[in-house]
């Protein structure tokens, strides 16, 4: 929805924090990816687990 510009990435953050997890609760999906990805941010998840993920 974010690459075909129907809401924005804040947005995404916002509605998930107000929905479907408790950690989600605090912070958006997005922030806990950057946050995950260490030193190297989503970046890093991308390049750890794009692969795979598109491999399904």
């Amino acid at each position: 929805m974010v690459a075909e510009d129907v809401i924005s990435v804040a947005d995404v953050d916002t509605a998930l924090c107000s929905g479907p997890a408790l950690r989600w609760g605090i912070m958006g999906q997005v922030l806990l990816n950057q946050l995950g990805g260490g030193q190297g941010g989503i970046e890093h998840i991308f390049e750890q687990f794009a692969g795979p993920m598109t491999a399904w």
